[in-house]
C-alpha cells in the first residue's frame, strides 16, 4: 500500500522563472527531510503557470522532472491557479508557497509537527524575512475591520507599530520571535489543512489579486478553526509589495480587494462606511503615488535646470558689471526671465536625449548632451529677434560656463558621495564577498566578471568553516568592517538555507546587500524585492529592446567593418583575426552582428539580433542550451558600445 501523502505543495507561477528555479530546490531540500520521516511519498509537488513567456516551464520540465505541472493558456490570478492545484492534491495538508520564496530545509518537518500537536490549527503563516535580512511585518496580520483599515490608510499603524490600538495591522505588538495565533495569514506562505479548506471552501475566485488570502483566513476562523503564526522557521521572500505600492495600479487593486472583502463579511453598514473610507484612500495614495513616480523621474533633471538657470544669470551680472555695462547699467528683465531659461532648458533638453540620466552613468553622453546644447543655443541666436539679442558671448559663454558649473559640482558631489544619484562618476565599484567552496568560487568569477558591473571581489570564506587566505568564517564580523564589504554572495550549494537566512539577520543592521547563487545556474538571485531581483542579470532588458540602441549598434558593425581590412593589414599573425575577417561581408550587408547572443534554439522574450560572430565567452565552440540563455539575458541587459568593443578585442 502507497504511503499517503501528508503535504501538498501549491506555487503559481507568472514570469520569474529563476525565482522559481530557486524556490523549487529548497522545496525539494524540505521535501527530502519530510520524506524521511514519512516516506518516499510524503509530498508532492504542484506549478501551475499562469502563461509565461520566459521559459519558466522549459526549465522545470527540463530541472525538477518529477514536479507536477499545469500550463495555462492565460493568467488566471492568483485564486484559480492556486484552486486549480488544489482540487488535484491529494496531501493531508496544503501549502500555497509564492515562488519567490526560500524555505529551509526543515520547514516542511517543524511547521507540520506543529500543525500535527495542534488540532485546532487550520491554518499556519511563517516567520518571513526580505532579501537584506528585514523581519517582514505582514508575516502576522490583524483582521482589517473599518478601524483597522482606517489606522494603516491615514498612517497611524505606520507611526506607532507596537500600539495595540493602532498597530493591529501587522500586529506590531506581538513578538516575531514567538508563535502566537493570528488573524490574516499571508499568501506567500500559506499552510493549511486539507479538512479545514473542504469544510470552509476554497479561495475566493472574485478576488484577483491581494485579499483571498484575508478573506480565506477568515473564513477559516468563522469554521471554527485557528491561525498560527509559527515562529520556529523563517523563510526568504523576495516580495515585490515594497516597489509596487508606488504604482497608481497597485493602489487601485489592492483598495478594490478590500471593498471585496468588506461587502463579503461586514454588516450593510460597516461595509458602506468601509467603501467610503476605501474610496477616499484610493484617492489620496493614488495622488501620493503619482506625486512620488513624478518627483522620481523629475527631481533631478529639476535640480540641474536650477543650477544652469542661476548660474547663467549669476555669469550675466558678473558680465554686466566688469564687460557690457562698465560704467553702470546692467541687462533687462528679459535675460534673467527668457534668455536664461531658454538656455537652461535647451541644456537639459539635450542632456536628457543624450541618455546623460541613464544608469550606469556615462561620461561620453554628457559630454556630447552639453556639446549638442551649446550648439544649438549659438546656431538659434542668430535666429532671434533684434531686441533678445544681447551679445553672442553672453550667450556662449553664459551657457558654457553654467554647464561648466553644473559639472563641477556634480563632480564633486560623486566624489563626496559616490552611490549617490548627485554625481557624475556612478556607484563605485562594490566590494564583494563570496561564502561557499572553491569550486563554486572559480564557477561564480567569471559570471561577476562578464556581468558589466563594477565589481571589486575580495574574497572567499569557506562555509564549512575552513580557514582560507581571508580567515575563517567565525571571522567574518571582522572581515565585514575591515574590508568594508558592500555585498555577500551565499553559495546556495555549500549552505543550507536556515544557515544563509541566520546570517543574513545577523548582519542587517551592516546595510549590507545579499545575494544568492544557486547550485549549477548561471543566475545570481538578489534585492529584497522581486521587481529588482538583481541588476546583474534580473531587471527588466531594456538596453537593446530600445531602437535607436540598435542603430547605434549597427552603426558601431560599420565602423569595426570599415576598421577591420586596416588591422587586418596592420596587425601580424592570423588565427582568430583570420575568423572574424570571414564574416566580413555578412556584416557589412546586415546578416551578421560582430558581437550578440550565444547561439540558443530559443531567444523569446529579448530584442532581435541579426547572428552573432561572436559573444561574450568567445566564439566557435557553442556553450549549453541553458548556459547560452542565460548568456543572452545577461547580454541584453547590460549591452554597451565599449562592451561590444571589448568582447571583439578579446576575440581578436
Amino acid at each position: 500500500m502507497p504511503t499517503p501523502v501528508k503535504l501538498s505543495v501549491v506555487i503559481v507561477n507568472y514570469n520569474v522563472r529563476y525565482f522559481l528555479e530557486q524556490c523549487l530546490k529548497s522545496v525539494e531540500q524540505a521535501g527530502k527531510a519530510l520524506q524521511a520521516l514519512h516516506g518516499p511519498n510524503a509530498f508532492e509537488v504542484f506549478v501551475v503557470d499562469n502563461h509565461s513567456v520566459d521559459d519558466s516551464m522549459a526549465m522545470c520540465r527540463e530541472l525538477f522532472p518529477w514536479v507536477l505541472r499545469k500550463e495555462m493558456s492565460e493568467n488566471l490570478g492568483f485564486s484559480k491557479g492556486n484552486n486549480l492545484a488544489i482540487r488535484e492534491a491529494s496531501g493531508e495538508y496544503v501549502l500555497l508557497l509564492n515562488p519567490d520564496t526560500v524555505v529551509d530545509r526543515d520547514t516542511f518537518v517543524s511547521t507540520l509537527a506543529f500543525m500535527d500537536q495542534h488540532m485546532d490549527c487550520g491554518g499556519l503563516g511563517v516567520r518571513m524575512v526580505d532579501g537584506s535580512g528585514r523581519f517582514l511585518p505582514e508575516s502576522k496580520r490583524g483582521l482589517p475591520s473599518p478601524d483597522v483599515a482606517f489606522y494603516k490608510m491615514i498612517g497611524l499603524a505606520k507611526l506607532f507599530p507596537r500600539s495595540r490600538r493602532f498597530g493591529k495591522y501587522h500586529l506590531g505588538y506581538l513578538s516575531a520571535l514567538e508563535t502566537h495565533e493570528i488573524d490574516v495569514l499571508s499568501g506567500a506562505f500559506m499552510l493549511l489543512r486539507k479538512k479545514t479548506l473542504d469544510q470552509v471552501g476554497l479561495l475566493d475566485e472574485t478576488f484577483f489579486m491581494y485579499g483571498e488570502d484575508i478573506d480565506l483566513s477568515y473564513r477559516i476562523q468563522l469554521g471554527g478553526w485557528k491561525n498560527y503564526y509559527f515562529s520556529g522557521t523563517t523563510i526568504i521572500h523576495y516580495k515585490g509589495e515594497s516597489t509596487k505600492k508606488r504604482s497608481v495600479n497597485y493602489v487601485v487593486v489592492f483598495y478594490k480587494a478590500m471593498v471585496i472583502f468588506a461587502e463579503k463579511h461586514f454588516s450593510q453598514g460597516n461595509a458602506g462606511l468601509f467603501r467610503v473610507l476605501i474610496n477616499m484612500a484610493i484617492v489620496f495614495r493614488a495622488l501620493i503615488a503619482l506625486l512620488r513616480r513624478m518627483a522620481d523621474r523629475i527631481w533631478l533633471t529639476v535640480l540641474d535646470f536650477t543650477v544652469l538657470l542661476f548660474g547663467f544669470i549669476g555669469f550675466s551680472r558678473i558680465w554686466a558689471h566688469w564687460v557690457r555695462y562698465s560704467d553702470g547699467g546692467h541687462y533687462p528683465a528679459v535675460v534673467d526671465g527668457v534668455v536664461a531659461p531658454g538656455v537652461a532648458l535647451i541644456l537639459i533638453l539635450f542632456l536628457g536625449l543624450n541618455g546623460a540620466y541613464k544608469k550606469p552613468f556615462r561620461w561620453t553622453r554628457w559630454l556630447r548632451g552639453g556639446g549638442y546644447g551649446m550648439l544649438l543655443i549659438v546656431l538659434l541666436y542668430g535666429l532671434l529677434p533684434e531686441d533678445l539679442r544681447f551679445g553672442r558671448a553672453l550667450v556662449l559663454l553664459g551657457g558654457g560656463l553654467a554647464w561648466a558649473l553644473l559639472t563641477l559640482l556634480r563632480g564633486i558631489l560623486g566624489g563626496l558621495f559616490p552611490n549617490s544619484p548627485l554625481g557624475l562618476v556612478g556607484k563605485k565599484g562594490k566590494r564583494v564577498l563570496l561564502i561557499g567552496s572553491e569550486n563554486e568560487e572559480q564557477r561564480i568569477l567569471p559570471l561577476l566578471s562578464a556581468s558589466g558591473q563594477k565589481v571589486a571581489y575580495v574574497g572567499r570564506l569557506d562555509a564549512g568553516g575552513e580557514a582560507t587566505e581571508l580567515g575563517k568564517l567565525t571571522d567574518a564580523e571582522e572581515l565585514l568592517e575591515i574590508k568594508k564589504i558592500d555585498e555577500v554572495i551565499f553559495c546556495a550549494s555549500d549552505m543550507e538555507a536556515a544557515t544563509i537566512i541566520g546570517k543574513m539577520t545577523a548582519w542587517e543592521s551592516r546595510q549590507l546587500e545579499f545575494k544568492i547563487a544557486p547550485a549549477n545556474s548561471a543566475f545570481i538571485i538578489g534585492s529584497q524585492s522581486i521587481n529588482s531581483p538583481g541588476e546583474w542579470y534580473l531587471e527588466q532588458i531594456s538596453t537593446l529592446a530600445n531602437a535607436s540602441v540598435r542603430r547605434q549598434k549597427r552603426a558601431f558593425d560599420l565602423g569595426v567593418c570599415l576598421l577591420l581590412p586596416i588591422l587586418y593589414l596592420a596587425v601580424p599573425g592570423r588565427g582568430a583575426k583570420s575568423k572574424l575577417f570571414a564574416h566580413w561581408w555578412l556584416v557589412l550587408v546586415g546578416k551578421m552582428t560582430w558581437v550578440g547572443y550565444a547561439p540558443a534554439k530559443s531567444n523569446v522574450g529579448l530584442p532581435p539580433l541579426a547572428p552573432a560572430v561572436v559573444w561574450p565567452g568567445g566564439m566557435g565552440a557553442s556553450p549549453s542550451e541553458e548556459y547560452a540563455k542565460e548568456l543572452n539575458v545577461m547580454y541584453a541587459r547590460n549591452h554597451s558600445l565599449s562592451y561590444d568593443w571589448k568582447v571583439f578585442l578579446d576575440s581578436w
